[in-house]
C-alpha cells in the first residue's frame, strides 16, 4: 500500500488523457509510455480505478522529465479586446481580484461562473458588455 495520501479533489490527480493533454501530448501518451517504460513512474504515482488510469503530477514529471507551473490571469475584455491582463500565482489571488473588480463596477449580486464547457474561464458578463474573468495558463519548467 502506498504511503501517499491524496485529496481526490486536488489538481494533483488527473486521468491519463487529462494529464497527457495538460503536458501537451496526445490523449493516449501516458498509456503508451507506461507500456514502453513502466519503470519511469514510482509506485504510488499511478493507479487503475476500474478502467480509468489516474496519475499524479509527480508521476507525470517523472514520466516526461518536465514540470508545469500554473498561473492564473485576471482579464477585462470588451468587444473582444483585452483591456487588462494581470498575472497571479494562485487561484485565490486571481479570484479575489475578480470579486474586487466586480464590486468596483457595481456588480455586487452576480456570482462568477464557468464561461465555457471546460470551465477554463470563470467570470461574468456585465450589462455594459464588458467581461470580467480569470483563467489559468501553464508554463513548462525544466
Amino acid at each position: 500500500m502506498s504511503v501517499h495520501k491524496y485529496d481526490l479533489m486536488s489538481d494533483d490527480l488527473m486521468t491519463a488523457p487529462e494529464a497527457s493533454r495538460k503536458w501537451g501530448y496526445e490523449e493516449s501518451y501516458v498509456r503508451q509510455m507506461i507500456n514502453k517504460y513502466p519503470e519511469r513512474i514510482p509506485p504510488g504515482e499511478i493507479r487503475m480505478f476500474g478502467k480509468t488510469l489516474v496519475i499524479t503530477s509527480g508521476g507525470m514529471e517523472k514520466l516526461t522529465g518536465r514540470s508545469l507551473k500554473e498561473y492564473w490571469y485576471f482579464y477585462i475584455e470588451k468587444q473582444q479586446m483585452i483591456f487588462k491582463e494581470v498575472k497571479y500565482e494562485s487561484y485565490e489571488d486571481a479570484l479575489e481580484r475578480l470579486m474586487n473588480e466586480m464590486k468596483r463596477q457595481g456588480s455586487l449580486t452576480d456570482v462568477p461562473e464557468a464561461m465555457d464547457d471546460h470551465s477554463e474561464r470563470i467570470g461574468i458578463k456585465l450589462e455594459n458588455g464588458s467581461i470580467l474573468f480569470i483563467t489559468k495558463k501553464r508554463k513548462e519548467m525544466n
